[in-house]
């Protein structure tokens, strides 16, 4: 239900320099009650490079998990409905995760709050970089670039046949399913590269999944928190790749514990969380 940013974030989407024959749009309307079916119409008439979905209400976890199974491309970039991509910042992006055979390639998120970027207050344009081929493996990257309030799916890059090939999907039905996701994918990932590059405009929305935190989605950070504990156990990794992961999982619980503390609304479902 995104009525009033769709248009914006589709008509992003082809502002990125490359012809519609070089990428593939993926729109998954998961059950939509309002106009953003309307809205779309015209984007479904004039590109012939989109795949449209509609499907009952599952969530964003099975809709990116779809979305996943339907992708032809050699790369997966995860668009959030109300989010904005910077104009032209795709395709050298694309180009150098080609060129290096990267697994995942990460890049900055910019965020912004909703009223800013209704008037245009936003980054609009970015200039490509001289970057170097510091590629590293997955683990490596884990422990010098991830931060678990970064987990954000859209900063990365995913060559598709490495989501594929080790079977990356999202916990489905489950809220903070980013950090189950890319820390499993960091885990795994043979040629990984970050750098400091800006394609993505995070709106900031009062209305948005993560805006308002109920129990049950404090159950579901219980959930990462399991599905992380189980990566653990099972995954070889360096003492150092373990300390991270470790601290990982101690901060997922503390931010449980913060809103237990804080959100006066929780008090009564303390125990059961």
């Amino acid at each position: 239900n995104v009525e009033k940013y769709i248009w914006a974030c589709l008509d992003s989407i082809f502002k990125q320099g490359l012809d519609e024959d070089e990428f593939e749009v993926i729109l998954i309307n998961d059950g939509s009650t309002d106009k953003s079916h309307d809205i779309i119409h015209d984007i479904l008439v004039n590109h012939k490079n989109v795949t449209y979905i509609q499907q009952a209400n599952q969530g964003l976890s099975c809709t990116r998990n779809r979305g996943i199974e339907t992708a032809k491309g050699q790369y997966v970039l995860f668009v959030d409905s109300d989010d904005i991509l910077i104009s032209d910042s795709i395709k050298p992006m694309v180009e150098f995760a080609v060129s290096h055979s990267l697994d995942i390639l990460k890049a900055n998120v910019e965020t912004v709050d909703n009223r800013e970027v209704l008037k245009g207050n936003y980054t609009k344009e970015v200039t490509w970089g001289q970057y170097e081929a510091n590629i590293q493996s997955g683990e490596s990257g884990f422990i010098h670039e991830y931060n678990p309030s970064q987990s954000y799916v859209p900063m990365h890059l995913f060559k598709r046949s490495f989501i594929d090939e080790h079977h990356l999907r999202f916990l489905e039905k489950t809220c903070f399913e980013d950090v189950a996701f890319t820390v499993h994918a960091y885990l795994k990932a043979k040629r990984f590269m970050s750098i400091p590059y800006t394609h993505y405009i995070y709106r900031r929305n009062e209305s948005s999944i993560m805006s308002t935190i109920y129990a049950d989605r404090l159950i579901d950070l219980n959930k990462v928190i399991k599905y992380l504990y189980d990566l653990n156990e099972k995954t070889e990794l360096c003492s150092e790749g373990r300390n991270k992961l470790i601290e990982t999982i101690y901060t997922c619980f503390t931010i449980n514990i913060w809103y237990l503390s804080h959100y006066t609304s929780l008090y009564p479902q303390r125990k059961e969380v």
